[in-house]
């Protein structure tokens, strides 16, 4: 007669709540097979006074529901395994299980856990865009009280209560940034399949601001070259050159601090800065 693995989940099985290295715990699925064990990560980090070891539960967290959820797919995903292979007279064994689960550890991924991997992933943006997007990610996380968001969090209510948290702290085509950003990882959830609503984004317009620009005339900007500073004031002289090199050349905040001698160049009797912008990356 053939053994069947025996499945079930350990909490924090290295001990690092015990030893304090962390205030959370690892739960692990357990197999259990021919005098063997393995454990594999649900990638679900939650406190010791949040799971109760004899149910087998998350209890008090306040996403205990949707993590019990995802354990319970889980468990399900290698019991149906196990019971179809039985069915076929295949064998079911540990490697068995390591096969069917090696490609599954994202589907137990936060929705905060995977937007990060994939922006630090992307070799295709430059590190100026990468910085407003993990500005958006920890916006998000602060939304959320400070906790990785789940991807059973995300829905209309969320995306809309998003947008409002934003009013009052940055300027409506920031907000709007800031929700096309969100609205981007969705998207990759999607056709990565680790998310199978349609895109609460998409219902939630946010409008952009026509913002008018006020130039600075040259009277203006002569004040302001002509400002005298005291000795102890140094620093705001610095600031102030560096306000007027980039009235003057057009240069942004980026390009003007990784500005080097090399990028600039006598031209007859003209100076003249040969450099490719950062965030255009034109010449």
């Amino acid at each position: 007669m053939k053994k069947k693995i025996i499945f079930d989940y350990v909490f924090d099985r290295k001990g690092k709540v015990t030893k304090k290295v962390s205030n959370k715990g690892l739960i692990e699925l357990r197999c259990y097979g021919n005098g063997k064990q393995r454990y594999y990560s649900t990638r679900i980090y939650i406190l010791n006074t949040e799971w109760n070891d004899v149910k087998q539960r998350v209890v008090r967290h306040p996403h205990a529901e949707t993590l019990n959820n995802e354990l319970d797919i889980l468990f399900e995903k290698v019991m149906k395994a196990q019971r179809m292979a039985y069915d076929n007279n295949k064998l079911f064994d540990l490697e068995s299980v390591s096969e069917l689960l090696k490609n599954s550890k994202i589907k137990t991924m936060s929705f905060s856990e995977f937007a990060t991997n994939e922006l630090e992933n992307n070799t295709k943006i430059k590190e100026v865009t990468k910085r407003a997007h993990r500005n958006t990610l920890n916006k998000l996380k602060a939304y959320n009280s400070n906790r990785d968001i789940l991807f059973n969090d995300i829905d209309f209510a969320f995306a809309d209560g998003f947008v409002k948290y934003l009013v009052g702290y940055v300027t409506q085509n920031t907000i709007r940034k800031h929700h096309k950003n969100f609205k981007q990882y969705i998207e990759i959830a999607i056709k990565k399949g680790l998310y199978e609503k349609k895109n609460p984004c998409n219902d939630l317009k946010v409008k952009e601001h026509d913002v008018k620009i006020i130039a600075l005339t040259w009277e203006q900007l002569e004040n302001i070259e002509n400002l005298v500073f005291e000795p102890y004031d140094k620093q705001l002289s610095l600031f102030r050159d560096m306000f007027l090199f980039q009235c003057y050349t057009g240069l942004r905040v980026s390009d003007l601090m990784s500005l080097k001698p090399k990028h600039i160049q006598r031209n007859g009797n003209e100076l003249m800065i040969y450099k490719t912008t950062i965030k255009v990356n034109s010449y």
